[in-house]
């Protein structure tokens, strides 16, 4: 069983750095928690990302990242027809840093189209999300996401821990 469960939407960051052309990495509220649980907790294979990411240059080399941090890679499912989330990041002369999103088209926003995803959430003595996970899902997915998180605590299956990370630019209203 899983310790921790992490999902939504891993983008690939795309980062000038000073002195070269261009550095990929991968980041996210979601991943990026799953990645420092699995740092802290040093227990490979036990903390697991649940995304969707495509069959691009960009997202092919996510799962080898995510396994390299130790990370259960098991929850990750591919779209043929959409990519990886992207995001590039500047720095400004005082150091302030201003991104640049291309999101709308990312595979994650069909996480939980098979009939499976919501039902492998169970595994994980914690399941973790937030508030992006569910801005990006279509509305009647991310209701069945919250019903299936609901029943998972009332059976004691899983605890859910919520992070509240808002952005008003992903959601229709408030």
């Amino acid at each position: 069983m899983l310790s921790l469960l992490s999902i939504g939407e891993v983008m690939a960051e795309i980062r000038k750095v000073e002195g070269a052309d261009f550095r990929l990495g991968f980041a996210g509220d979601t991943y990026n928690t799953a990645v420092y649980c699995s740092r802290a907790f040093n227990v490979p294979n036990r903390i697991g990302y649940m995304t969707r990411i495509g069959n691009d240059p960009l997202s092919r080399p996510f799962v080898q990242n995510a396994q390299t941090e130790g990370l259960n890679t098991e929850f990750v499912e591919f779209s043929q027809s959409r990519n990886i989330g992207i995001y590039t990041v500047e720095i400004d002369h005082a150091g302030e840093r201003s991104f640049s999103y291309w999101r709308q088209n990312s595979a994650t926003r069909g996480l939980f189209s098979s009939s499976g995803g919501i039902v492998s959430i169970s595994k994980a003595q914690i399941t973790y999300l937030s508030g992006i996970t569910l801005a990006i899902l279509a509305p009647k997915v991310g209701k069945k996401l919250l019903q299936a998180l609901r029943k998972l605590k009332q059976t004691g299956d899983s605890s859910i821990a919520f992070g509240s990370n808002y952005r008003h630019q992903l959601l229709e209203s408030a």
